[in-house]
């Protein structure tokens, strides 16, 4: 199932669609039991503009972390 509502992926394409940069988000590796829901939502939010993509870090952490990095 979705973690992120339509009309809030609908938001976001247009919010996204002014991004005049690269983003990625940066995914820390977890065995956190939220770890799968957050990689989930990730992607969900990756896919609603082709500038922002998802990574998987090497970097073990016990809760799950995201960072950005800006081309």
């Amino acid at each position: 199932g979705n973690m992120l509502e339509p009309a809030i992926i609908e938001s976001l394409k247009s919010v996204y669609a002014a991004l005049e940069n690269e983003v990625t988000l940066v995914l820390s590796e977890s065995a956190h039991e939220k770890q799968d829901e957050l990689l989930e939502m990730v992607q969900e939010i990756a896919s609603t503009s082709p500038k922002i993509s998802v990574k998987h870090s090497s970097v073990k952490t016990a809760i799950p972390e995201l960072t950005l990095e800006y081309q």
